[in-house]
């Protein structure tokens, strides 16, 4: 299952990284979370999501994105699904780390998204495909960022694989430590690779790691 994040679609994951693992032989499910709605919830999306997974009969990968990250957090503690593993893609901090990544983000999203969701690594023409496609974003879904609490007391069982890069120019690394030390994850992180990593020029060593992960 791909779980995209804030402000984007199924979109990001259809040019690289579901081609990727279908031809690896994975049934891919891209989760869709654009929703017209501005009043839609959080609780909304986790129970979208614990209706696709219900309906699945084999293993169950989850590969999530930034915000999206939240999103499955918040399903996997309420509904404790069997899940075979989990990947986050530079996940959204914790509190503790939000004002570091609110003076980041601050910064870079000042220059342009270019910057900010591409770190300037994709031709001019690519990228405008791209960005023609960002959505507007509930206020629930946006105020999640800011709500974001480690799980207390709840007993995380699942492999976790988090990745990031030096490169992100909307996550500090100080964010892909914490949450690898949170969930007991194994950690990746990249030089180059900008935020939107299924994306990047070089998306496709993400998505052979991520599938070394899944095979171990």
């Amino acid at each position: 299952m791909l779980v995209h994040g804030a402000y984007h679609g199924p979109w990001c994951w259809e040019d690289n990284f579901k081609p990727f693992f279908v031809k690896r032989g994975y049934s891919v499910i891209v989760v869709n979370f654009s929703n017209p709605n501005p009043k839609v919830k959080i609780n909304d999306y986790m129970e979208h999501l614990n209706e696709v997974v219900g309906e699945i009969s084999g293993k169950v990968y989850i590969i999530s994105h930034s915000l999206g990250t939240a999103i499955v957090e918040k399903y996997i503690t309420k509904f404790s699904p069997k899940l075979e593993a989990v990947v986050f893609l530079t996940p959204s901090p914790v509190i503790k780390r939000l004002q570091k990544a609110f003076l980041v983000n601050f910064h870079n999203i000042m220059r342009s998204k270019s910057c900010f969701y591409f770190s300037n690594r994709l031709d001019e023409s690519v990228e405008s495909v791209y960005l023609d496609k960002f959505t507007d974003e509930s206020r629930q879904i946006e105020l999640l960022m800011i709500r974001k609490k480690v799980p207390v007391g709840y007993e995380w069982n699942y492999k976790t694989l988090v990745m990031g890069a030096l490169n992100d120019n909307c996550m500090p690394i100080s964010v892909l430590l914490d949450t690898a030390k949170i969930f007991k994850a194994k950690l990746i992180i990249y030089q180059e690779h900008c935020h939107n990593m299924m994306l990047d020029p070089a998306w496709e060593i993400v998505a052979e790691d991520i599938l070394g992960f899944i095979l171990v």
